[in-house]
């Protein structure tokens, strides 16, 4: 059975090359409803996708999150952590047992002010090695990330949403198109307001 072990964010709503381990559960928190919500929205777009197919977060200023607004760290109507062009990446990786085999997926994605989001999708069948994506504070671009993964071993890598999803649901155990949909049905962010209601 497959089970997510580690995701990584950088680039990606506030964090900043962030590995978060996950052991069995996963307990989200953070200062705001915003954090917790870009990690599961993170976790959806790697599992959908496609960005237009996402059920992203709506915002407590108003807006709706979209790919743009995440990978450039959209706070408020008028107010980014990174307002010009930006690389990002979502990364998961699962690991398989028996075995203890492991695979990653993810995305980078590039975006900017006056630019479309472009995504490069990948599945590598191997653990996740963060620093292969970022080194040194530098994420690799697309135009450097598409020849390192046609020369790496078992990689592949695609440019269409469909091509993709097929593949990672035969990767992840065979699985039927209908995932996609159960799975952003499944994953509900719900604020908690007071603990001791939520434990009640």
């Amino acid at each position: 059975m497959l089970s997510l072990t580690r995701i990584f964010l950088h680039h990606w709503h506030r964090f900043y090359s962030t590995v978060i381990d996950v052991d069995g559960g996963l307990c989200l928190t953070g200062p705001d409803d915003s954090d917790p919500a870009a990690v599961l929205d993170a976790i959806q777009l790697a599992l959908v996708g496609d960005p237009v197919r996402a059920r992203f977060t709506r915002s407590r200023y108003g807006f709706t999150y979209d790919l743009d607004s995440y990978a450039r760290g959209r706070l408020t109507d008028d107010k980014w952590q990174r307002p010009g062009n930006t690389v990002s990446y979502v990364i998961l990786e699962f690991s398989q047992n028996p075995g203890n085999a492991r695979i990653t997926i993810g995305l980078c994605v590039e975006t900017g002010p006056r630019l479309t989001p472009e995504i490069t999708y990948f599945i590598l069948p191997e653990p996740l090695s963060p620093t292969t994506f970022v080194t040194k504070g530098r994420p690799l671009p697309r135009i450097e990330l598409k020849p390192l993964l046609r020369n790496w071993r078992g990689a592949q890598y695609y440019e269409k949403p469909l091509d993709y999803q097929t593949e990672l649901l035969n990767r992840l155990g065979g699985l039927d198109d209908r995932f996609l949909d159960l799975f952003q049905r499944a994953l509900r962010f719900h604020p908690v307001r007071r603990a001791d209601e939520f434990v009640f």
